[in-house]
């Protein structure tokens, strides 16, 4: 891993990043690898920006071959609100582009981005809809039902989210690692 300190935040590249990128790219003959590695960084980004505009101090950013991780110390003693936009902040430019994309007529690159922000809605391991939903039901639940909610939610979201792909992607390599990431974040979460 490679980790260089830029002001106070550690920036860490891990090499299953490289690797998991390389790989798409090659085997990737249509401009969709770019598109989709665009559309997430600009879905970082917008995470990123909502950080340091509800103050939350980034410690860490690591790149690695599941996705991106940017950690915070302070982030989860920020107000509900604060810590709602910026869980939210990443789908939220994934919407916007993919409208402005799909009003300028760039089809391929407006469902690039609405997969991404709707795939980061689900409610499983780290990924955005799991932090929103865990908000709410901390504030819904007692303590106690808080996991065994969370673990149902991810669990019938992993199903519907593969029968989704499978039903509609078509049966491929590419689908096929789809649901199996699908699967291993509702089962052990996304930490790299």
């Amino acid at each position: 891993m490679i980790e260089l300190k830029v002001r106070k935040t550690a920036l860490r590249l891990d090499f299953t990043f490289f690797a998991a990128v390389a790989f798409f790219l090659m085997t990737d003959n249509t401009d969709f690898g770019i598109i989709a590695l665009l559309s997430c960084a600009a879905h970082e980004l917008a995470h990123l920006l909502a950080m340091k505009l509800c103050g939350a101090e980034i410690t860490a950013v690591t790149l690695y071959g599941a996705g991106i991780k940017i950690k915070s110390d302070n982030a989860e003693s920020l107000s509900a609100k604060r810590q709602s936009a910026i869980y939210s902040a990443g789908c939220i430019m994934n919407f916007a582009l993919a409208a402005v994309l799909w009003d300028a007529e760039a089809h391929a690159a407006a469902l690039i981005n609405l997969f991404t922000g709707l795939f980061n809605l689900l409610p499983i391991g780290e990924l955005d809809g799991a932090r929103l939903l865990k908000a709410a039901v901390i504030r819904a639940f007692p303590a106690e039902r808080v996991d065994t909610v969370m673990t149902i939610a991810a669990a019938a979201s992993a199903v519907a989210a593969a029968a989704f792909v499978l039903l509609f992607g078509g049966v491929s390599f590419g689908m096929i690692a789809a649901v199996i990431y699908i699967g291993v974040l509702a089962v052990i979460g996304d930490q790299p």
